[in-house]
């Protein structure tokens, strides 16, 4: 039992440690875009597939969540992203951004789950924001637009 708690304090002792000097690294960023109130979020970089959509560097990739399709005419899937980021900032980061990068906002929801609906000309994103237990998870998801008559897909090249 001795050696149980003796490791157990060791093992919270390094969390403590790695846990705080993450924190207070992230907090220093100088390079910190201010979102709304005292939340920041550091400089965004492009989504991994997407590069008209923009991820806080907080946001972390979940590739086994992901997936893309891709042909020579479309460029389609959903990126997982999770990382410790308050859903609404993230909301307000992306009704912001989106439109600074050519997207036409279609609609939102917010408050507890935050959905929004981008178009372009080609293409429309959609996407979702939860707050988990542990973090925020937040869903990319970019799909070509449906043509005027609705009959079949966009056969169009999409642009990343």
């Amino acid at each position: 039992m001795h050696r149980y708690v003796y490791w157990t304090a060791i093992v919270l002792a390094c969390l403590g440690a790695f846990g705080c000097s993450a924190l207070s690294s992230s907090q220093s960023s100088p390079q910190g875009a201010t979102l709304s109130g005292n939340a920041t979020l550091e400089t965004p970089a492009p989504a991994y597939e997407f590069t008209d959509v923009r991820i806080p560097g907080e946001m972390k990739l979940q590739s086994d969540d992901s997936f893309i399709m891709q042909t020579p005419q479309v460029k389609a899937g959903a990126l997982v992203y999770t990382g410790w980021v308050d859903p609404t900032s993230l909301s307000s980061f992306y009704l912001r951004e989106m439109p600074e990068a050519g997207w036409s906002p279609l609609s939102y929801f917010k408050y507890g789950h935050h959905l929004m609906v981008f178009e372009k000309p080609e293409k429309v994103c959609v996407i979702r924001i939860h707050k988990g237990h542990f973090s925020t998870r937040l869903e990319i998801w970019v799909s070509p637009a449906v043509n005027q008559d609705g009959s079949e897909f966009s056969e169009r090249v999409l642009s990343q």
